[in-house]
């Protein structure tokens, strides 16, 4: 058969087969030359694409923390996907149209306001000080390069700026001042009477039949939550710190290589003046900047002062009003190009024009301090502990990586890893989301327990990060689902549960009923001395922040009408423990005049923020109106 094919498989037909065979082969691939099999695109603003890939990572992080915010009560089924992604989408274009007419105004963030936010995040700091190779390790884990972290803080510190140029620039009339000070620090004088509901528990008849059907109406109410137990691997740089061997010679050696840390580093004050080169200037440009850079320089070599050149002259915002003052830097905190001018001159010296990615610097060391040299036998402790947290953490990176591959790899148990790794599998016992064991100390760790891949489909988890450099893999050991226990198991809640209900329908009824009283003329007073058990209070003008006073009685209060004079509103409102008659009396509205400076500045910043909000809302309206966004596909 085989050869009746190859004879026949001659001549044009054969060659017409393998041009049609041939083609796709040729082709296949094609498309990423020509840019038609490019990354997908969901949107494009004014030309800017925003990739499915973008998208898809915005809308885990957001389904992630509020799986994170909302513990136990988060479920999945409630949140269509299609709605939170075209949320997400939304709200990037958003993000994108605001970025570009913050640019477009020429709104800047310069190198002090990024080194300062940066310091200020309590993630790269140790001991309360900005760390320099925490910061790296805590980036390296995300797997985020330092100037892609860094434009992305420049770029907040961007939309805070024109944030804040709307919330500036929002008006408090002297009207509005009046209104919301008549309205907020308005007081009210009122009475109520309030009707236990524990005085009619001992009337409640428990029947069976009754106990059951309220047993099945409040199912919620009894039921157990969904409980797991976990088995999981822990890594700890802290632990395998204290497994590293110490040895002199071990230590002199790293000592040798890493003295600069066990001294002072030295630091320098500096102070500059920026002439802001933007982003793609041509040379003519360039050029302009930096003669003007040269000419500053000349103005302070002339005799002017350094600090009034850069309170004039310096395009870094957040140093200019502060004489170009930058405070105190150490190695690894600046620009390449600016550290080094900053370490290479001598103080009170004002270098040439520093050119870093930002423009041409004007730079000035005003102070030096540090450097100091240490001995080896005064720093040996030290020493010890720094060698056996770098071989530590050596390991620990090593390991992290290896744990991963293992448990993924073997996703159905953790004993490959724990016998390769040389780690103990650790076990907990059941526990619920809004009750887990101290280890889980995070809830991206709760929530990877109850995730469906590790809950339902058995697999280990993800390697997931407690802290920095301090790891651990887990699976689920023993599920518990949510159930309802039999009424028998836990009848004597039920029955509690009921009695309380039914006293609190009686206690409520009893109210309405003495409300109808009220509304026929008696007073509070005369309904209180018919019955000894129901509680009178008389207060004198209370205001809505008033905390001597129950929260619904306060609220209830307020949201009666204001009587006619010498008359009086009357309500009723639910307590937890009972049924309140409000009476409020009289009402007296807050006066503008009257407040001191500290309610005053409060009350003006309340409605300058709503005012700062709804003009930052129709201002990215605006901007969004008149670009141009084009949906390319369902997100």
């Amino acid at each position: 058969m085989l050869q009746s094919i190859r004879d026949k498989a001659q001549g044009w037909i054969a060659w017409a087969i393998v041009i049609l065979i041939t083609i796709p082969f040729a082709l296949w691939g094609i498309q990423e030359y020509l840019g038609v099999g490019g990354e997908p695109v969901v949107a494009k603003v004014a030309g800017q694409e925003i990739t499915q890939r973008d998208l898809d990572r915005r809308a885990r992080d957001f389904r992630e923390n509020l799986r994170i915010q909302l513990g136990s009560a988060y479920k999945p089924d409630l949140i269509s996907e299609d709605v939170l992604r075209t949320q997400v989408r939304e709200r990037m274009i958003d993000e994108r149209v605001l970025l570009n007419a913050a640019n477009d105004w020429g709104l800047r963030a310069g190198d002090s306001m990024v080194v300062s936010m940066i310091h200020g995040i309590s993630a790269f700091q140790r001991d309360g000080r900005f760390d320099v190779g925490l910061y790296d390790t805590v980036l390296r884990n995300q797997g985020m390069p330092r100037p892609m972290f860094e434009n992305s803080v420049r770029q907040d510190l961007v939309m805070n700026q024109l944030r804040a140029a709307v919330g500036d620039s929002a008006l408090v009339t002297q009207r509005q001042l009046a209104d919301a000070a008549r309205l907020q620090f308005q007081t009210r004088k009122l009475a109520y009477l309030v009707i236990p509901n524990a005085m009619f528990e001992d009337g409640v008849e428990i029947k069976e039949d009754a106990l059951a059907t309220y047993y099945e109406q409040q199912r919620q109410q009894f039921q157990v939550p969904e409980k797991v137990s976990i088995q999981y691997l822990l890594l700890d740089v802290a632990a395998l710190a204290k497994q590293v061997k110490v040895d002199d010679a071990a230590l002199q050696a790293y000592f040798a290589q890493h003295a600069a840390e066990f001294r002072a580093p030295e630091e320098r004050r500096v102070r500059h003046i920026l002439v802001a080169v933007p982003a793609g200037a041509d040379d003519a440009a360039a050029g302009a900047a930096l003669a003007k850079a040269q000419a500053l320089r000349q103005r302070i070599e002339h005799g002017e002062d350094f600090a009034a050149v850069a309170h004039e002259a310096s395009d870094d915002p957040g140093s200019a009003d502060k004489g170009g003052d930058l405070g105190w830097i150490e190695p690894g905190m600046m620009a390449e190009a600016f550290e080094t001018a900053a370490y290479g001159q001598a103080a009170h010296v004002v270098s040439e024009p520093v050119r870093t990615q930002f423009g041409y610097h004007l730079i000035e060391v005003t102070d030096i301090r540090g450097s100091g040299t240490a001995d080896f036998e005064q720093v040996r402790d030290k020493v010890a502990a720094a060698y056996q947290r770098h071989e530590a953490e050596a390991r620990f990176y090593d390991m992290a990586e290896r744990l991963a591959d293992l448990t993924f790899e073997n996703p159905g148990s953790l004993a490959p890893a724990a016998e390769t790794l040389g780690l103990d599998i650790q076990t907990t016992g059941l526990f619920s989301r809004d009750d887990p064991p101290a280890v889980l100390s995070v809830p991206k760790a709760v929530a990877a327990a109850f995730s469906h891949d590790v809950l339902e489909q058995g697999n280990n988890s993800e390697i997931i990060e407690l802290a920095t450099e301090r790891v651990l893999v887990l699976r689920v050991l023993e599920h518990e689902p949510e159930h309802l226990p039999p009424l028998a198991e836990v009848r004597d809640k039920v029955v509690a549960s009921y009695r309380a209900a039914q006293a609190a329908e009686a206690a409520a009824a009893a109210g309405e009923s003495a409300l109808q009283e009220l509304n026929t003329g008696k007073s509070l007073q005369d309904i209180a001395a018919a019955k000894s058990e129901w509680r009178l209070e008389q207060l004198d003008f209370v205001g809505r922040d008033a905390t001597e006073v129950p929260g619904p009685v306060v609220d209830k209060a307020f949201a009666l009408p204001a009587p006619a004079p010498e008359g009086r509103s009357l309500g009723g409102i639910r307590l937890p423990t009972g049924y309140a008659l409000v009476e409020v009396q009289e009402v007296r509205d807050g006066d503008l005049a009257k407040l001191d400076a500290t309610q005053r500045g409060a009350l003006e910043n309340r409605l300058r923020n709503a005012a700062s909000r709804g003009d930052f809302a129709n201002l990215l309206a605006d901007i969004r109106a008149r670009t141009d966004v084009e949906i390319v596909a369902k997100p």
